[in-house]
């Protein structure tokens, strides 16, 4: 489905199994390209000439290089991974999709090529930047926006899944820079909660959000 421009801001809710955008809230700008730079990838007929796409993109300064793999435009992030690894980011994205929170990027498409993917997602907030680290401006966030997060984490909790990294570690929590929502980027070790855990995980998350 294409997102339709407009001279207002785009505002619906879809979800998909296929990727589709979540919660559209586009300019005109960024749904032009945004489809143009999907449907280029689609049409590439190989890895190597879906390549030459993102990097042309890159080039003309479409596209930012945040790293190797990562790349940035507006809200919304590319990366380039092995199918191994891509594959299982698709499917977390996917069912954390499900449970209808702002926690994590929302997937809007993948595209094999060559035994190689390109996860194509949304971080809301980040028009003006990258994403900032919780830690080092948790004074300067509304306790509404730690509230609304918690409020996420029950619901992906409840959905059955936790991130072992996330649990772990708080320099994998950030705060978007446009309005200071808590984002969670990187589910990256995400499993099946174990019986009972529920409560458990949720005071982990708590303390963590609000420094206790």
């Amino acid at each position: 489905m294409k997102i339709k421009p407009s001279n207002i801001k785009i505002l619906q809710s879809m979800h998909s199994s296929k990727g589709k955008q979540v919660m559209q809230d586009l300019t005109d700008d960024s749904a032009k390209f945004i489809n143009k730079f999907i449907k280029d990838l689609t049409d590439a007929k190989d890895h190597n000439e879906a390549l030459n796409v993102l990097f042309n993109n890159v080039d003309n300064g479409n596209l930012q290089a945040k790293n190797g793999v990562l790349y940035k435009h507006g809200e919304y992030y590319i990366q380039n991974l092995f199918k191994t690894t891509g594959m299982p980011y698709k499917n977390t994205l996917e069912q954390l999709g499900r449970t209808k929170t702002s926690i994590a990027p929302e997937l809007v498409k993948s595209i094999e090529k060559d035994g190689e993917m390109f996860i194509i997602s949304r971080i809301k907030g980040t028009k003006t930047g990258d994403l900032i680290p919780l830690d080092s401006v948790r004074d300067k966030v509304p306790k509404e926006n730690l509230l609304a997060a918690f409020h996420d984490l029950q619901q992906v909790t409840k959905a059955g899944i936790t991130d072992n990294r996330i649990l772990r570690s708080p320099d994998l929590w950030f705060v978007s820079p446009d309005d200071l929502k808590v984002v969670l980027p990187e589910w990256s070790q995400t499993r099946p909660l174990l019986p009972n855990e529920g409560k458990d995980v949720l005071d982990r998350y708590y303390k963590t959000l609000f420094n206790k």
